[in-house]
């Protein structure tokens, strides 16, 4: 693929996007799932990571992609880290490489309440990924029943309900908290 990937594109998108997922997914999925990524999360960030080299050949016809495994992991582990909040470690040459460059739109850091997710966090780890699966991902309870192998959609709903019910307490503490420390 040592042509311009731009032209490469313009012939033929779907025969080269194909060929990339065959050659590039597998290493890309591999380095995602060292960095904490579960499946579903490396297909998304790869596909996002396509999207970053369609746009970046459309901006830059000129652009050759001469290492296209190395280009999409390095895209693919700069948009997780970015997903994730995670500042990006970057030395030397790199800090300024813009080969990589991501845009600015891509998982922009979420605003978050702190303290909401230190209450989440608080929760447990299991609470924090059926609550982010639910309200975050907006995934349906059957998902989430085959996703974290619940019984039921029942036996879902009841932890959700659960897990909703801990932040809460710990919220209702620190509120106690607070007002106990402000008389």
């Amino acid at each position: 693929m040592t042509t311009s990937i731009y032209h490469r594109l313009q012939e033929n998108r779907e025969q080269v996007f194909r060929e990339l997922y065959r050659s590039s997914y597998p290493a890309v999925a591999k380095k995602l799932k060292g960095l904490g990524a579960r499946r579903e999360d490396a297909r998304d960030i790869f596909q996002d990571a396509l999207i970053v080299l369609y746009e970046k050949s459309r901006r830059d016809a000129s652009f050759r992609l001469d290492h296209p495994r190395a280009y999409l992991c390095e895209v693919s582990r700069r948009l997780w880290l970015r997903k994730q909040g995670s500042e990006l470690p970057l030395t030397g040459d790199d800090a300024n490489d813009d080969q990589f460059a991501i845009p600015a739109d891509f998982y922009a850091p979420p605003k978050s309440d702190r303290r909401l997710v230190r209450l989440l966090e608080r929760a447990g780890q299991k609470c924090l990924e059926i609550l982010q699966a639910f309200y975050y991902h907006e995934w349906s309870l059957g998902e989430i029943t085959r996703q974290f192998g619940y019984s039921s959609v029942r036996s879902a709903t009841v932890q959700k309900y659960k897990c909703l019910e801990k932040v809460r307490a710990y919220a209702h503490q620190k509120t106690e908290e607070h007002a106990k420390a402000m008389e």
